[in-house]
């Protein structure tokens, strides 16, 4: 039998009625296991909503933002270690109204707090502690943060109380602070244009040479540790041809047998810690199983071979035998870091649809119509269960979560995948329609850049941030989008904004390379 984590109310009972609101985990809270983790926080959480908002207005009183996600470690280090500290909990409780934020369910604001924060105080990651005014402005922010001083960086206690101190002593030089830091967030630059036919080329040419010579030949993979997955940098390979799609065959032949992949077990980690690349972090998650999948499949496609063949169907296995569930839907990750395995049984779009393209290029590319028969299922599910009767799609099945571009693109990339393995009309007129609407709600077309916020913002959304400020070592929307759709207006703004964003950055990534590669066909 499959361990499972038990779907309880996680409830902080007394703590939070002291202060007049809402345990941290309500009925809709309570399917995520990053909020079950909090359960015996001595700090008096609150949701994110009305009634938080209403107790910082009505006190005149700060608000403590804490975001995480379950695959954070150092959200769960702040957890057990700091929010555990009777000294630390006793001084959030009196000072601030604090707020737990799942990153998962609340894209828009973590989307938001990334961008204050790259803004403000250049830097980024996650957890992210934000300290807003009453009428929930940022006027000071910070990412991870040690229970103790260290290497010359504050404590968390040393945070909050200076936070704190700030708004007692000045409320008004806060309200001024976090007013301009609002005002200057989201200004981006001049519209993106698009590169001509040879200095595509010349960027594509750069990529390859730039991952090319990252390539750790004795251990696999490329860079430097921390060591994550990059299979659509292997896919971009690929596609290249000649020493390129040789050095990727090398990589996934190494990868199948290596240390990232979990051999007795099935799937790959999320990366290796070390430079050696002996040491895997002993996290699984779906995207990833999906994503290594279409690079193998890619790579079959090029060149068949046993060892890709044998990876398709050992990854899909493993998510097949052990992520499915009942329903028809797939745990989004499996986290194997404790003293048992714990899944996020949460089915989410993204994912979801990262799978489903899959599995249908795994039954188009290896001729099996199982793989196409399950493609064919989750298809049906996926329409059933994350679309809305209005045509929107919910994160997760059961309504919870806000929707990213992230969950259209990918849901659309799925059943795009879906049509063309399997004459699936239907599914590819779906598709259309999931990526006119994402581009309906989120698209800056003259910048070539998802937002993470409908125009509608929602209440205490203080930035329109850019969704790929979401991103954690997986495909932007603006890349998995031009790879879901056929050529389009659209697609050519999205060109632009790859085109800027590589400029700005100065060095691709894989989803951008292979995102940008079909814009180069005409000039071969």
């Amino acid at each position: 039998m499959k361990p499972r984590v038990v779907r309880t109310l996680v409830i902080l009972s007394a703590l939070a009625l002291c202060q007049g609101l809402a345990p941290a985990a309500s009925a809709a809270g309570s399917a995520s296991p990053f909020a079950r983790q909090f359960s015996d926080s001595l700090v008096h959480w609150a949701p994110w909503g009305a009634d938080a908002f209403a107790k910082a207005r009505g006190g005149n009183l700060p608000v403590y933002v804490f975001i995480g996600s379950f695959l954070s470690e150092l959200s769960r280090s702040t957890e057990s270690q700091s929010f555990t500290n009777a000294e630390t909990a006793s001084y959030l409780n009196a000072h601030f109204v604090c707020i737990l934020v799942d990153r998962d369910e609340q894209p828009d604001l973590a989307a938001a707090a990334q961008e204050f924060l790259d803004q403000a105080k250049q830097v980024s990651g996650w957890p992210v502690s934000l300290f807003l005014t009453p009428d929930l402005k940022p006027y000071d922010g910070a990412n991870y943060l040690s229970p103790a001083q260290e290497w010359g960086q504050p404590s968390l206690l040393q945070v909050i109380t200076r936070a704190a101190e700030a708004w007692k002593v000045d409320p008004k030089g806060c309200k001024r602070a976090a007013g301009a830091a609002v005002a200057a967030l989201h200004r981006p630059g001049p519209p993106a244009r698009a590169a001509d036919a040879a200095k595509l080329l010349a960027l594509l040419t750069a990529g390859a040479k730039d991952w090319s010579g990252r390539y750790d030949g004795p251990h696999g993979g490329f860079g430097d540790a921390p060591r994550y997955l990059q299979p659509e940098v292997l896919s971009f390979l690929v596609s290249q041809g000649g020493a390129s799609r040789n050095l990727a065959f090398t990589a996934l032949r190494a990868m199948a047998t290596g240390t990232c992949h979990d051999g007795p077990k099935g799937g790959f980690y999320r990366y290796l810690t070390d430079a050696a690349g002996e040491t895997p972090y002993a996290q699984k998650t779906l995207a990833d199983q999906a994503r290594m999948v279409l690079a193998y499949a890619d790579a079959q496609q090029a060149f068949a071979d046993p060892a890709f063949a044998g990876a398709i169907r050992g990854t899909l296995g493993y998510v097949l035998d052990r992520l499915a569930e009942p329903d028809g839907t797939f745990a989004s990750a499996e986290d194997l870091t404790g003293d048992k395995p714990l899944l996020d049984e949460r089915a989410a779009a993204d994912s979801t649809g990262l799978l489903l393209a899959a599995l249908s290029r795994a039954g188009q590319v290896l001729g099996d119509s199982r793989y196409l028969d399950a493609a064919r299922a989750l298809g049906r599910t996926a329409r059933l269960r994350f679309l809305t009767p209005s045509g929107d799609v919910t994160h997760f099945v059961d309504g919870a979560g806000t929707a990213s571009p992230a969950d259209y693109v990918s849901l659309a990339f799925g059943l795009r995948s879906l049509a063309n393995a399997a004459g699936e009309s239907g599914a590819g007129s779906t598709a259309d329609r999931l990526l006119a609407r994402c581009d309906q709600l989120f698209l800056d077309a003259p910048h070539g850049i998802y937002l993470a916020c409908p125009p509608a913002v929602p209440q205490g959304i203080f930035s329109r941030a850019p969704a790929v400020l979401l991103s954690d070592n997986v495909p932007s929307p603006e890349s998995v989008a031009v790879l879901a759709g056929p050529a389009s207006a659209t697609a050519g703004a999205l060109e632009r904004g790859l085109l800027q964003r590589l400029a700005v950055s100065g060095a691709a990534t894989g989803d951008e390379l292979l995102a940008l590669e079909p814009f180069s066909t005409t000039a071969r």
